[in-house]
């Protein structure tokens, strides 16, 4: 199976020519494997990350795991060294004042490897849009540094993210294609093109099939392709225990689960 998603996946990801020359890694969200199982269905696909390489020349690779809110545990630190990651430190940015704080933002100066934890895609959006700390991320991405996240570290990812800051689900859109579920509590629409857009010209969904997110994933993708007039995206459903590794425009599926790509073609219709 992984190998018809790989040639699949290298198709449709073609079209992107704006990729950086590191590896992209996206994981639907559930628990991954303990620290050093290498029957896990993390293992291969986060290896990619410590396979990309020393970066900033220093002859190790360093590991900065992202998130709005504080970590008490140490898992992904453990996780990151069983896989050959010599230093992982946890960068907590919980405000948009942090997220400009030089002391908190260049700490990922000189990592390898950024990994977003999960949580609300809209607390990444609302905190960190902007701000110093996405500076020096896009910059590691335009270095060939590895970027990863899991859950909504991952939607972050996604060139139109979906990060409205509503419990959005798919029985919303099945009921009213216009639901207003579809706008940002804050005004305008839920999909956004202004942050990281790590993952060109696409939509990322994750926790796909566990939570029945088809209708949600269709909505959000004929929402963005309405507001912002694109009718190229590509919409990445990933399940849990599942994800694909993205490297100069061509990508391979890794884990348990499935991965759908969703485009319109000329037979789509937009009906009001």
């Amino acid at each position: 199976m992984d190998k018809i998603f790989f040639l699949t996946l290298i198709f449709l990801l073609q079209f992107s020519t704006s990729f950086a020359a590191g590896v992209v890694v996206v994981a639907g969200g559930g628990e991954e494997g303990k620290p050093g199982d290498q029957k896990a269905w993390s293992y291969d696909l986060y290896k990619r990350l410590i396979d990309n390489g020393d970066i900033n020349g220093d002859k190790k690779i360093k590991v900065a795991v992202l998130s709005y809110y504080k970590q008490e545990d140490t898992w992904y630190s453990d996780y990151f060294k069983s896989l050959g990651a010599a230093h992982v430190e946890a960068v907590v940015a919980e405000t948009r004042d942090e997220a400009n704080d030089p002391k908190i933002a260049d700490k990922i100066k000189d990592a390898d490897v950024i990994f977003f934890r999960g949580g609300d895609q809209a607390e990444y959006y609302n905190n960190w849009k902007g701000t110093l700390l996405e500076k020096n991320i896009k910059i590691l991405d335009k270095n060939g540094g590895a970027i990863s996240g899991t859950s909504a570290g991952a939607m972050s990812l996604a060139g139109f993210a979906l990060a409205g800051g509503q419990e959005l689900g798919s029985k919303d859109v099945l009921m009213d294609a216009k639901t207003k579920m579809l706008d940002d509590v804050n005004g305008g629409s839920s999909i956004h093109n202004d942050f990281l857009n790590i993952v060109p010209d696409a939509i990322i969904e994750t926790h796909y099939g566990e939570r029945a997110r088809l209708g949600r994933t269709v909505g959000a993708h004929a929402k963005a392709s309405e507001d912002f007039n694109r009718k190229d995206l590509l919409s990445i459903a990933v399940s849990e225990h599942t994800g694909i590794a993205i490297s100069n425009g061509k990508a391979r599926v890794y884990g348990n689960g499935t991965v759908e790509f969703i485009q319109q073609t000329a037979d789509t219709k937009n009906i009001r």
